[in-house]
């Protein structure tokens, strides 16, 4: 019977390990932009950094899931303030809607966001909108995006293979509102943005948080030979992962077995399977739990932990006894597991970052600023740090010219940010 030293072996990863899947996503990078098959989809925004010429007032629409924000952005002077904003579900049972079903019309749903401008745009207004769209589009300019499929609980019928910007377009001429929809953006590309208002030396950005993505500015892109932000689809990447059984158990019970295998590691969405799938097998073992009074509930239903409770975990102990009803020695098991999880996320996420420094900069020669939003990143304990002591690790002292940059709501406001620009 494996011990739990030997069963915390497997999520422990080396220098060597995080050094080699760091060139291993440098040669994704790589062999995607050649046109060769790779595991990231290198999706090309058609927009570049901001100049720090923008000025003007912007509305954005942020659909990132079933939650849509409509937002006013005033920017100048390289800063971006915020100003009034409307929040809403896409489902409400108490007022009888819902419109992510299969259902619901795609004309339906636009009317319903472009509603949202209503109470935002006054008569005498003309405002440029930009999109953010979290969904898999095709994208062939800043402006045109196909829908691939949908995802995320929503099967809206007519829209799958439309430009999402030209139903937004038409809704908003149904009920004559002065704004034009003329940029349509992923938000880990929107985040890049917000964070390259403000400092020179961003070129890269991601999402840690229920999900995982990062993109960055490709300097001289094959499709125009000019500086390009290209959403490079991280989640999938799987080449090299130290995948243990745990792992591959999370993802054969997932939707979507085979795919987003770095995600599966690093993300909000999965931290907290992880960790109860590794408890769940100390358990059968005999090594954990033995005599708690514990709510199987607790652990035999999927998603029960999740990733919230792992940051409690790690904040406060105590809440570990709270929830399991365990001594002190299977506190400190589950605090190390947690504890592990977390760390062996930020590794992971460092690695790829290195990687992509060494695509745009092989000798780590300038100052880089990676500008990161999510929930992970920001609220769990212990995460920037162990980025940054994972890239110092790797690096040695050049880790020092590596920023790492909290950006907040890069989905809403990097939207402004990119309507701003097409305005120039």
């Amino acid at each position: 019977m494996k011990t739990i030293k030997e069963i915390m072996s497997q999520f422990e990863i080396t220098k060597e390990q995080m050094l080699q899947i760091s060139q291993d996503f440098k040669k994704a990078i790589e062999v995607s932009l050649d046109g060769k098959p790779s595991p990231l989809l290198m999706i090309p925004s058609y927009i570049g950094k901001p100049s720090g010429k923008e000025s003007g007032e912007y509305i954005a629409v942020d659909m990132g899931g079933t939650n849509i924000r409509v937002g006013k952005f005033q920017i100048g002077d390289c800063k971006i303030v915020k100003g009034p904003e409307s929040k809403a579900s896409l489902k409400n049972e108490e007022n009888g809607y819902d419109f992510t079903s299969s259902d619901t019309t795609g004309f339906e749903l636009y009317d319903f966001i472009a509603s949202k401008m209503d109470k935002l745009v006054s008569p005498d207004e003309e405002l440029y909108l930009g999109h953010t769209f979290s969904f898999a589009t095709e994208q062939t300019g800043i402006n045109d995006a196909v829908l691939l499929g949908w995802s995320k609980e929503i099967s809206v019928q007519g829209v799958e293979g439309k430009n999402p910007n030209h139903l937004l377009a038409e809704a908003i001429d149904r009920r004559n509102i002065k704004v034009k929809p003329c940029a349509i953006i992923n938000d880990t590309v929107g985040t890049l943005l917000v964070a390259a208002c403000t400092d020179m030396n961003a070129n890269i950005a991601s999402i840690v948080g229920t999900g995982h993505n990062t993109c960055y500015v490709e300097p001289k892109h094959p499709l125009t030979g000019k500086p390009m932000i290209i959403n490079m689809e991280a989640a999938n990447f799987d080449w090299g992962l130290p995948f243990t059984i745990y792992d591959n158990r999370l993802d054969q019970n997932s939707k979507k077995p085979g795919k987003g295998r770095l995600e599966k590691m690093v993300s909000g969405a999965y931290l907290g399977e992880v960790v109860r799938l590794i408890l769940v097998d100390l358990k059968q073992r005999g090594l954990i739990f033995g005599d708690s009074h514990m709510d199987e509930s607790k652990l035999v239903k999927k998603d029960s932990i999740d990733t919230k409770m792992i940051a409690e975990f790690i904040s406060n102990k105590s809440s570990i006894e709270q929830v399991f009803s365990c001594n002190e020695e299977d506190v400190k098991i589950v605090l190390d597991f947690a504890s592990l999880i977390v760390k062996r996320a930020a590794q992971l996420v460092a690695s790829t970052y290195l990687g992509t420094l060494m695509h745009l900069d092989p000798e780590l020669m300038k100052e880089q600023t990676i500008g990161i939003d999510g929930s992970i990143y920001e609220k769990m304990p212990g995460f920037h740090d162990a980025i940054k002591q994972a890239l110092k690790e790797m690096t040695g002292a050049k880790a020092d010219k590596i920023q790492l940059k909290l950006v907040k709501d890069g989905s809403g406001a990097g939207a402004a940010v990119a309507a701003s620009m097409i305005r120039i």
